[in-house]
């Protein structure tokens, strides 16, 4: 399964270790300039932000142990942060921006190579919620257009 295998890979891939170094600096300026990009979304990124240091020492803790295999890791990262992501509701389109934004910085401090850790996050946050969707919609026996016609009917159109 494609959503599977992309957990699986965002739980392997290491920063780099000019990225790893700057980490702190790259994010920052990266919040600052989602900020003046979108100032209407800054407390939807102020959440996000807690939310990741909510969960931050549980993602280190299972990525950072060497006994568990890809695979293992990708489940554990299932189970642990990505539901907590799933029951909190995090905006995955400003997860996804914020991840972007890492990545051109990190492009401009580190070169190429350090952006690959940022955007496969971004990857992975930003298409979480419409591969879940279709999962559900699958197991249900329904057509992916009917969430369409329920985003229809929820804005009374």
């Amino acid at each position: 399964m494609f959503l599977s295998k992309l957990i699986e890979n965002v739980v392997n891939t290491k920063a780099t270790q000019c990225a790893a170094a700057n980490y702190a600096t790259i994010t920052e300026r990266a919040v600052t300039r989602f900020k003046k990009l979108f100032p209407d979304a800054a407390g939807r990124l102020d959440e996000l932000l807690a939310f990741i240091r909510k969960i931050q020492p549980e993602v280190a803790a299972i990525v950072g142990d060497p006994k568990l295999t890809p695979a293992e890791k990708a489940s554990k990262y299932i189970d642990g942060p990505l539901t907590e992501w799933v029951q909190v509701g995090v905006d995955a389109g400003v997860y996804a921006t914020l991840s972007a934004l890492q990545a051109m910085e990190a492009v401009a401090m580190c070169g190429e190579d350090a952006a690959a850790y940022f955007l496969m996050r971004g990857f992975m946050g930003g298409s979480l919620y419409s591969n879940l969707l279709l999962i559900l919609l699958k197991h249900l026996d329904m057509e992916p257009s009917y969430a369409i016609t329920l985003l229809k009917t929820f804005l009374g159109k």
